[in-house]
């Protein structure tokens, strides 16, 4: 298993916020949920609050957003 992330390292992933034809609301903060290493396991073990920064001040979101 590859090794994870140490305090203070970076990583990156795509967030995807909405899907066409699908309802949507603004928000300026958002939380993303780390879940379990394990392979299927779909345990949700962290989460991370996110603000938007003042310059990007808002994003549009769909019912079920994804990160890659």
């Amino acid at each position: 298993m590859a090794p994870g992330l140490g305090p203070k390292e970076k990583a990156y992933a795509g967030v995807l916020v909405f899907r066409d034809g699908r309802q949507t609301r603004t928000v300026t903060s958002f939380s993303l949920g780390h879940q379990d290493r394990a392979p299927g396991s779909n345990r949700d073990v962290a989460s991370l609050d996110i603000r938007l920064s003042d310059e990007v001040g808002s994003l549009t979101v769909g019912p079920n957003p994804l990160v890659t």
